[in-house]
């Protein structure tokens, strides 16, 4: 069982309590792992991206400053289903995510450690990541956070150099 069925296991045994919305998401894609069509799952590159963000990808900040990320289950379910929908090329099935959590909840690390991976190790060449928000300062959150994980992982900061406005990854020439 993937980590999309286990969290919709959770989500219908009553463990995990998420809106309809949520719910009729994860129903969307069981049914898409149980019936594919022009996309299929491939695990293997799911399971690439949750590998490479609890292998490199370190917290920055409060208690668990400097430890390696630990994705929890409606993580690993969200990052399986964005890169683990895929055609017979390997595309993408989803290229845009709106991802609604509260105050407090890991966002901006999550969307680093995305951003990182997509950066570094999706495989793509001469990536662009681009992470936007409403106003600078939140844009700085993500950005700053970005920086401390490279910081904080020589595997990282062999491939990645952070400048003044962007980073550059050697690898690839991605930025």
């Amino acid at each position: 069982m993937n980590y999309i069925e286990q969290y919709y296991e959770e989500i219908t045994s009553g463990r995990v309590v998420v809106s309809k919305k949520v719910r009729s998401v994860y129903a969307h894609l069981v049914y898409n792992l149980q019936h594919p069509g022009e996309f299929h799952f491939n695990e293997k590159k799911a399971n690439h991206a949750i590998d490479f963000i609890e292998m490199f990808c370190h917290l920055s900040k409060g208690k668990t400053g400097g430890k390696l990320i630990v994705l929890e289950l409606w993580q690993k379910a969200l990052i399986s289903a964005i890169f683990g929908f895929v055609d017979k090329d390997n595309l993408r099935q989803y290229r845009e995510v709106l991802l609604l959590v509260g105050r407090k909840n890991g966002k901006s690390a999550l969307d680093s450690a995305i951003s990182l991976y997509m950066l570094i190790a999706d495989n793509e060449s001469a990536p662009e990541v681009y992470s936007a928000a409403t106003q600078l300062l939140q844009s700085k959150i993500v950005w700053t956070e970005t920086v401390r994980m490279i910081k904080k992982s020589p595997e990282l900061r062999k491939y990645l150099k952070c400048r003044v406005a962007d980073i550059y990854c050697a690898l690839n020439e991605g930025i």
